[in-house]
């Protein structure tokens, strides 16, 4: 809150108002985050296959980027496939939303999100 006073004719005494900061999006500089942009498709690994000889991942539609509501940085995708172990479990899978963080404190590696198909 800020107060302004102003003199002459528009306005003869003291009003506070609000003062809005324009919104920064801090995530723009995160790992991953300029890998993809909404309607590309992208593929995320849980862990480096290289390092633990299982392939885990899932691909998706990217329907939104940025903070969201989530309170970090991430891809919102439509899931299309999920593979744990090496095996296709996209059918035994009930949420269709997932969230892919741009940026990882743990196990994160160079090819953790890469964009598989770009937007039509």
């Amino acid at each position: 809150m800020r107060t302004i006073t102003m003199k002459g004719n528009t306005m003869t005494k003291q009003q506070t108002v609000t003062v809005l900061q324009p919104y920064e999006d801090k995530t723009v500089n995160l790992k991953f985050a300029k890998v993809a942009e909404p309607g590309d498709t992208i593929r995320a690994y849980d862990f480096d296959p290289k390092r633990t000889g299982t392939t885990c991942y899932i691909e998706g539609v990217v329907r939104d980027k940025g903070e969201l509501d989530r309170g970090y940085g991430c891809y919102e995708i439509k899931l299309t496939t999920k593979v744990w172990n090496g095996f296709d479990v996209t059918d035994k899978t009930e949420d269709k939303i997932w969230y892919v963080p741009f940026e990882t404190d743990l196990f994160e590696f160079d090819t953790r999100v890469i964009k598989i198909k770009e937007a039509a």
